[in-house]
Formats: structure tokens, sequence, C-alpha cells
């Protein structure tokens, strides 16, 4: 048998780290319930001077769908510092952190909180140095537990300036957020999953989130940061219009673990999305999405990108081996995908990778990722028509010219439009269309056009390629198909699969 061996690595770190938890035995105990809450074996009070107490509450404005309009939340208010650990369960309920400057960790020892019109969890204010990396609010995930949470992206409140605040998390935080341990956590959003406002650490446990925009999110332009150092990820668009995998207004860093990221099926979206930049050191990443989203260059760990010829299906087994028929990755997306970015401290330049589609794969499946493979057959060879630099231009193979036939310019310069001087045609004041306007294809077809990202331009008169080989120059691989030939397909599966 061979084994996955990214992932049976990362399993080891993780049985190793893991267990470094943040639980401390001085922790305020909590426990949620429908018939009450206690802490310390005390009901919680009302009175909101005290460390802890609880509200009731009615989330009343616009964005509430009208059969909710009346729901009652039962709202656990902390506002000291400290560790709290809490436990048990709840429907319509809600945690909600306020405590300015204060560092506050939420220790979830088999949680389990349903919300219907706000964040399940929901950090008003902390301390926050606003340094990447750092957060003045830990979720600790502890030994062995299982939590589940599920909450509306919907809560609007004004803070003291008088600014309205929404957040659209299940877990939705103003301030940098931290999460570790080594416990499990399940998220369920109807908008986003987890939200930082600032920066988003993850340094551990098995996270599995399933939202109807952006699993992940950090959202201050050109500030957050979301930094991935260990656990396993596995993060998904269920339903929804559109969403990103994991989506940072800032950058992405991720330096180790098992990060499965999974943007929406069908809307231009990506499964790693930053304004400022992705950069990949260590752990093993699988993105999948219909958008391109370039990795950075300056990655300390080889990376890989596969765009498709058509659509792939979801739930539709992937497998990439080396040339020795060793696992380099096994999984099978949720959702139907375009693009897929994968990186892995087993891809090395100058190697070649074989890629393969659909078959039946067994194995063991830890948060929907298969960490060991036992058998994999009846899988088609998949192959490419063409590489691309890792910054999305067309490959020269062999000192071919680019695939349209054309080099830039000389001096660089972009050419100018035909007649324009570089310029936008004006629209008729009138709004009018001009007379000499061509007229729309009768049949309602959109008309081709350049494309409109890196991959999806490709020489499709070109020879198919079996060999995924990396290098500087050929990170990108373009075009890819089932192998023509199905006769060496099923043999190098097999093969692979022995």
């Amino acid at each position: 048998m061979k084994k996955l061996l990214c992932g049976s690595a990362l399993l080891l770190a993780a049985m190793l780290c893991f267990g470094c938890s943040n639980t401390s035995s001085t922790a305020s105990a909590i426990v949620l319930s429908d018939e009450g809450i206690t802490i310390d074996g005390q009901a919680v009070s009302q009175d909101p001077s005290q460390a802890v107490y609880w509200t009731a509450e009615v989330e009343t404005h616009e964005d509430v769908p009208e059969a909710l309009q009346d729901t009652v939340n039962t709202v656990l208010h902390i506002t000291k510092a400290g560790d709290y650990q809490i436990s048990g369960g709840i429907q319509n309920g809600q945690i909600r952190v306020t405590a300015p400057d204060q560092a506050v960790n939420l220790i979830l020892d088999n949680v389990e909180i349903i919300n219907q019109t706000a964040p399940a969890i929901l950090i008003e204010d902390a301390a926050d140095s606003q340094e990447a990396g750092k957060a003045g609010v830990t979720i600790t995930l502890a030994e062995d537990s299982i939590n589940r949470l599920n909450g509306s992206h919907i809560a609007k409140y004004t803070d003291e300036a008088g600014n309205e605040i929404k957040n659209d998390g299940t877990i939705s935080s103003n301030v940098s957020l931290q999460i570790g341990g080594d416990g499990a956590l399940q998220v369920t959003g109807d908008k986003e999953g987890i939200e930082s406002k600032i920066h988003l650490t993850i340094n551990g446990g098995t996270i599995q989130v399933a939202s109807q925009d952006d699993a992940l999110n950090a959202s201050e332009d050109g500030v957050s940061v979301i930094t991935i150092n260990d656990g396993i990820i596995n993060c998904a668009i269920q339903n929804g219009e559109e969403g990103d995998g994991i989506d940072s207004n800032g950058s992405i860093y991720i330096n180790g673990g098992f990060v499965v990221a999974q943007a929406h099926s069908s809307s231009g979206d990506s499964g790693l999305d930053a304004d400022e930049g992705i950069y990949i050191s260590g752990g093993t990443v699988c993105a999948t999405g219909n958008m391109y989203e370039e990795i950075s260059e300056e990655s300390g760990q080889q990376y890989a990108q596969f765009y498709f010829a058509q659509s792939q299906k979801g739930n539709v087994p992937l497998v990439i081996t080396d040339a020795d028929g060793n696992y380099i990755l096994a999984c099978t997306p949720v959702n139907d995908f375009t693009i897929l970015e994968f990186s892995s401290p087993d891809l090395k330049d100058g190697q070649t990778y074989y890629l393969y589609s659909g078959g039946t794969l067994t194995g063991t499946v830890t948060n929907g990722i298969y960490t060991t493979v036992d058998s994999y057959t009846g899988g088609t060879q998949l192959a490419h028509r063409g590489t691309m630099t890792g910054n999305g231009k067309p490959g020269r193979p062999d000192g071919a010219e680019p695939m349209d036939g054309k080099e830039p310019p000389a001096d660089g310069e972009r050419p100018q439009r035909n007649g324009q001087n570089g310029q936008r045609p004006e629209r008729p004041a009138d709004g009018e269309r001009p007379a000499d306007a061509p007229e729309p294809p009768a049949d309602g077809a959109i008309p081709d056009r350049a494309p409109q990202q890196p991959g999806s331009s490709y020489d499709t008169a070109a020879e198919q390629s079996a060999e995924f080989t990396l290098g500087s120059d050929s990170r990108v691989f373009a075009g890819i198909a089932p192998l023509e030939n199905s006769d060496t397909a099923d043999t190098q599966t097999e093969a692979a699969a022995e």
C-alpha cells in the first residue's frame, strides 16, 4: 500500500503539536443549556456589572427575514479578561465578547450553538495589537472535543462612535482572532463562515467550514492577513450565489497544516483570494475555483496550477502521483471547478507528476481529506496542452513562439486602440444604439472575447502531454482534459494504484 506521504506526515506533526493546549485549570466553567446557563455551577446573572452575564435580545433590523423577526436570542456576554471553558448546547444562542483592551480565551469543549438571526460567536471588542499572527481573542478547541456552530450572517449594531457595524460570519470578530487547540470545529453559515475585520490566525485544530459566502475571511483592505500555521482545514462554499474558499483583503500566508479551500461551484471566485499576495511556505494546500489567483513566486514552497478545458464536476476523485506512482494528492472536491491550485513539500523542481480523475478511491479520510490511500482504480489519466510561467505568461517550450504568434512591443508600450488614441469611445448622449453598431447574435450566444485570465488561452491543436514537469517557468498547466490515448491512461492509472 502506498501512502499519501504528505498527509501522513501532517497527521504525525498534528499529534505532536496539537497536544499543546491553552486549556487552563483556572478557567471559568460555563455550561450552556436551553434551560439555563451556569458558570462554575451557579446560574449566570443578568447583572451587566458581572464579568459574565446574559440578556435576551431580538434582531429587529431590516435584514432579518420576516418569519424570524420575533426570534429571541439568549446572549451570553463576556466582559473581562480570562479563560472561559464552555460546554453544552443552546438553540437561538450567542456568545458575545465585549472586553475592550483585554485578552480573552474561549475554550470550546463540546459546544453546540445554533443561531438563526446572528453570529453564534460575536466578538465586538477586545485587545488587539493589530499585528499579524497575534490576537487578543483566542478560540481554543479542547482536546478530543467536537464543537458545532451554526449561525446567520446578520448582526447589526451601532458602536460608541456612532458607526454602524455589520457582522456576517457564524464566527465574527471586529478584532484580530486566533484559533488553535487539538479538537474539532464544524462551522455552518448562511453567509460567511469565520470572519475577522483585522487578522485571522489558525494554529491548529480540525476545522470544517460550510458557508454561503467566503468560508474564511479577513476584510480590512490592504491590511488584513490570514495566517495558517497548522491544522486540518476544509473550507467549501455550499449553496448561495458566490464565495471564495479563503479570502483576505490583504495577504494570505500558509506555513503548515493541510488546507483544502473550495470556492463556489459556478461563480467567478477562487479557492484562495488575496489582494496583497498569497505566500505558501509549508503544508499541503489544495484549492479549487473558477478564477485565476496568482501565488507569489516569493513562496518558499513549490506549487502548481492546473487549468481544465472544461468544468470538473464535484464529488469526483482527483489524484496526483509522482513518477514512481507514489500518491502526492488524493481528494474528492465537493464543488465543481475549472482551476486547481496545489502546493506540497513533495513537489520538486524538475520532477514529473501525473494527474488522474474519477475512478474508485479508498483510504483513510480525516475531515474530508485523504491522509492515506489504500487503493485507486479505474481513473482516467489527464493531460495538458501547454505550460505557462508562474506569473501567467505563456511558456515557450523548445523556443516556440507565443501561442498567438505575436511578440510584445519592443518598447514595452501597450498598443493603442484603432482610431481612438487609446481612449474609450464615448456613449451617445441619448443612450441610443449607434446606427452602424453590429446586431447581437440572434440565438443570444455570447461572442468570443479575449481570455479574461491566464490559462484560459492555449493552443487547442497542440499535442497533449501526460507529463506535468515542474520548473520555474512551468508551474501553470493549461487545457487539461482526458488523455486521448485511453489505453495508456488505463495502464498508468492502474500501475499507480498497485
